[in-house]
Parts: C-alpha cells; structure tokens; sequence
C-alpha cells in the first residue's frame, strides 16, 4: 500500500506539478522576455528615433531659410539696380528725406540678409554634423548601418553633382569681379564732389559701366545660390523620407519577431 501511495505522489510530481512548474517558469520568462522587447522599443523611440526626426526637421528649416536669405539678397539687389537705372534716366523720384530713408532702409536690409546668411551657413554645418552623428547612432542600435550607408552614399554623390555645377558659376562669377579696377571705383568716390575734376566724366563712365555689367552676374548668382540651397535641402529630405521608411519597419518588426507576440497574438 505503501508503495502505492509513493508511485501516485511521483505520478502527480511528474504528470502534474512539475509541468505546471515549468510552464509558469518558462511563461514567466517569456512575459519578462515581452517585457524587456517593449521596453527597448520604446527606448529606441525615445532616445533614438524621435529626437533624428527633430534634427531632421531642424536642418531642413535651416536650409529654407538660408535659401531665403539669398533669394532675399538678390530681389534687394534688383530693387538697387532698378532705382539706379531710373536716376540714369533722369525718371527718379525726387531725393526727398522719405525717398533717402527709402534708400538707406534698402542698404541696411542688405546688411541684415547678409548676416542672417552667415549666420544660416554656420547653423546648417553644425545641424547636418550632427544629424549625421545622429544617423549613426540609431542605424547602430537598429542593425541598419548598412542600409544606411548605401542611401548615404548615394546622397552624397548627388550633393557631389549640385556642388560641382555651384562652384563652377561661383568661379565665373570670380573671373568677373576680378576684372573690376577696384582704383576706379574708389576714386570716383573722392572726386565725385569736384565739379572741376575732368575725371568725373571717365569715371562716372566706368562706374555706370561696372554697375550695369558686374552687378547683374551678382544678381543672377544669389538667384542662383538661392535655387541650389532649395536642391540640397531637396536631398536632405528624400535622405530623410527613404531611411525613416526603413527605421519605422524596422521598429515595427520587432512586435513581429518576438517570439511571445507570434506565438500567442
């Protein structure tokens, strides 16, 4: 009778309690397992992924303003022509004190363009610096470093294209303002009040010249370096736009390949 007893207890161990023992052992590490699977998710969210979007979007509204600058620069510049071209013509308004201010307001708005220019130069280097840092750092914790670099890559060599097109005209457009007498220019400045001075005639020709034929390349350029900044900016997005899709499917596939959400959801 005894033995009887013994055997139905191991029975019972072996048949019951012990399966049951495992199970809860095994599903308690499969919850923990759940557990710790969410937690990196949302890690990578937070730490990750949220703040690459920020920058993402900090270096993109960079751009469009450093565009803007230029866009800005030239339409002043235009303006300046414009009004010189009407004095030539004797079709001027009269020099009045709200015209002069007209004028001077024109002068310290091209001061102001041409700082928040430099200024925007400055922050959109630092801004892709360290979105590229940022690029970086979660390709590495979502094991897409390789995917990464092939966009990478690839956007390089079409900033590699704009650039070389830019540098191009901004090496014309060198040329040119190296052929500016740069004497002439200053010294019809001294001269300009001596109505006596015969070389008021010549250089009141050779600044009209400089100013019809030099000034418009430089219009043209800002114009120019306005449009290239739109087509950089251009990349940086699709750059942005193509490697979020692979993150966020990336992200997203962890709930598939963990093995608790598979098994039981």
């Amino acid at each position: 009778m005894a033995t009887s007893i013994n055997d139905s207890i191991w029975k019972t161990l072996i048949t019951t309690i012990i399966p049951l023992c495992l199970g809860t052992l095994i599903f308690g590490m499969m919850i923990e397992s759940y557990k710790n699977e969410l937690n990196f998710r949302g890690d990578i969210m937070k730490d990750y992924y949220t703040p690459l979007v920020e920058k993402q979007r900090e270096c993109i509204d960079i751009g469009e303003s450093l565009s803007g600058d230029y866009n800005s620069l030239a339409g002043n510049y235009v303006v300046m022509l414009n009004q010189y071209k009407l004095f030539l013509s004797g079709q001027a308004p009269r020099l009045t004190d709200e015209f002069k201010n007209y004028l001077q307001n024109l002068l310290v708005s091209d001061r102001e363009f041409r700082k928040s220019s430099e200024k925007h130069t400055r922050s959109l280097a630092q801004c892709k610096e360290e979105l590229h840092q940022s690029y970086i750092n979660v390709a590495l914790v979502t094991g897409t470093l390789k995917e990464f670099k092939l966009l990478d890559d690839e956007n390089n060599i079409s900033l590699n294209k704009i650039d070389s097109i830019a540098n191009l005209r901004a090496d014309e457009l060198r040329e040119e303002l190296k052929k500016i007498d740069l004497y002439k220019v200053l010294s019809s400045y001294f001269i300009s009040g001596d109505p006596g001075d015969k070389r008021n005639d010549e250089n009141d020709k050779y600044t009209q010249e400089l100013i019809t034929t030099k000034v418009q390349p430089l219009v043209e350029f800002f114009s120019f370096a306005s449009k290239v900044e739109k087509e950089r900016n251009a990349k940086t997005l699709q750059l942005s736009q193509k490697y979020n899709e692979i993150l966020e499917s990336e992200i997203s596939s962890r709930y598939k390949r963990n093995w608790f959400s598979k098994t039981f959801f």
